[in-house]
């Protein structure tokens, strides 16, 4: 019922029904507020932060093309991984931030790997060999691609702001969520998120 009519229908109550019709309108928008605030509780909101730092891409718009070649040279396309959900993560080696969350990217791309998700490590510019240095330190080792982008053009079409950057692309090659700063990308509701991705 329109919230309009609920107040015609008060205001034209009769003086014997007009408590009981007034108590009937109050009680029906009550519900309505409560069935309202249940919806918007179910699922979260465009733009939304999460909980652990995720957030929601307003709108889920196509990601953004990639085409880079890894530390061996050979190319990744982004739409090639059409169908997959892959986790893009902007890093460079003098980031602390980023270093201290590679683990977690690790464990992550461990735990849901046979699930239909991909990881993609894009470096900030930085040459091979420095990189291949810099990868030797983690025990146990970083199994997933780590990209060159050497003109940054990568960076300015993912208009990345800072490091390290993470976007979430689903199957369907549209941004799902997205954080700024590090994260613990291995933890429960993170996890959680990523695996209602990869069952869809």
């Amino acid at each position: 019922m329109r919230p309009s009519l609920i107040v015609r229908q008060m205001l034209s109550a009769s003086p014997q029904s007009g408590e009981r019709e007034r108590a009937s309108a109050t009680l029906h928008c009550a519900v309505l507020l409560v069935a309202a605030f249940v919806i918007a509780l179910s699922a979260p909101a465009q733009g939304q932060t999460l909980r652990d730092g995720l957030s929601v891409a307003y709108g889920n718009p196509p990601a953004p093309p990639l085409l880079l070649n890894d530390l061996h040279g050979r190319e990744h396309r982004l739409s090639e991984l059409r169908g997959r959900v892959v986790v893009l993560n902007f890093w460079a080696t003098w980031c602390p931030p980023c270093i201290a969350e590679m683990p977690a990217i690790q464990r992550m791309y461990d735990a849901l790997r046979q699930e239909g998700l991909d990881v993609l490590a894009v470096n900030a510019g930085e040459s091979a060999e420095e990189i291949r240095r810099f990868l030797e330190d983690f025990d146990p080792p970083l199994t997933f691609p780590v990209l060159l982008d050497r003109d940054g053009e990568t960076f300015a079409r993912w208009r990345v702001r800072g490091l390290p950057q993470t976007f979430v692309v689903d199957a369907s090659g549209n941004l799902a969520y997205s954080a700024e700063g590090a994260r613990q990308l291995d933890s429960t509701h993170i996890m959680e998120r990523l695996r209602e991705l990869t069952a869809k």
